[in-house]
């Protein structure tokens, strides 16, 4: 038998969990969230009231609308164009690299074609 005797009717935990309490901090919880909910809808319309153009509509900017101080990131496809011009200047045209050296830059279908030992002209000249 048991060393551990227990006294009649004690089989069981006592029901000691109180309906009231879960049901306040329920309704609590429930307060402090519509109350969180009702700062920030009230924080939104003060922030649109201070800035009524910025919140008109959700339609992106035209491009001409950006201003010049942004147009690196504002403006991708004018910075890529002129990027584009720039690499295409030098890959297909004569410049100095370096006057005091001598050093110069020559298309790069002449350079292909002068490191592939060839004779005939790029395809460019031959239209």
């Amino acid at each position: 038998m048991s060393h551990h005797a227990r006294p009649a009717g004690t089989g069981h935990e006592d029901d000691r969990t109180s309906v009231r309490g879960i049901l306040i901090f329920a309704a609590l919880t429930l307060a402090l969230v519509g109350v969180a909910g009702v700062v920030a809808a009230v924080q939104m319309k003060m922030q649109r009231s201070a800035q009524p153009d910025r919140y008109e509509s959700n339609a992106p900017p035209e491009v001409a609308d950006i201003p010049d101080r942004v147009v690196g990131w504002a403006k991708p496809g004018v910075e890529l164009q002129t990027i584009r011009a720039r690499e295409s200047e030098r890959l297909e045209g004569y410049g100095w690299i370096d006057r005091d050296t001598g050093v110069v830059r020559i298309p790069i279908d002449r350079a292909m074609q002068l490191l592939a030992g060839s004779t005939t002209k790029p395809a460019e000249e031959t239209r």
